[in-house]
């Protein structure tokens, strides 16, 4: 038998089949250095109450309702206002309101609605939420406009096996006068 062969072992009392040493050695060295998560490790997922605002929609515009996932319940108005940790799935509207904007003025989403990362340090409407206000956007696709000429083609980007594509954003909490 060469080394690193497995076979069955035969005679009295044997069991099973034989692994040199080398063999175990390695798969102990492996089971060490993965750990299966235990489900007492995950923390548990809250559904805020604003969550019931979202619509499925295969047309989704600035300014409508969005499942977002974020790390704190404090961002959507937690009760209170105390902070609690852990994952949150909460509805927010797509298209940032800064909370510096002026309550009485109108929201406009469309203002600032996409945040690209290659230019989100420059802007300090941007830069100021990286450090606390980030979240998780969960979508099936999502279109990217090329301008040809003068025309404008669209592109709808996807996974093939329709898995969701998970968005980093950035948010913020802002109250109007109404």
């Amino acid at each position: 038998v060469r080394q690193g062969q497995v076979y069955p072992q035969r005679g009295p009392g044997s069991q099973g089949l034989w692994l040199p040493d080398h063999h175990l050695r390695r798969r102990r060295r492996r089971r060490r250095r993965r750990r299966r998560p235990r489900r007492t490790d995950a923390p548990a997922i809250r559904f805020s109450v604003a969550a019931r605002r979202f619509r499925p929609s295969y047309n989704v515009t600035p300014g409508a309702y969005l499942p977002v996932g974020t790390l704190r319940a404090r961002a959507a108005g937690g009760e209170g206002g105390a902070e609690e940790q852990g994952p949150v799935i909460q509805c927010m509207k797509w298209g940032l309101v800064p909370s510096f904007s002026s309550k009485t003025d109108k929201p406009d989403h469309f203002r600032m609605f996409n945040a690209r990362s290659e230019s989100v340090k420059e802007k300090a409407s941007f830069r100021r939420l990286i450090p606390k206000n980030r979240c998780l956007v969960a979508v099936e696709g999502f279109y990217e406009w090329k301008k040809d000429g003068s025309r404008k083609q669209p592109y709808y980007i996807h996974f093939r096996d329709e898995r969701p594509l998970v968005f980093a954003a950035l948010f913020d909490t802002w109250t109007n006068s109404e």
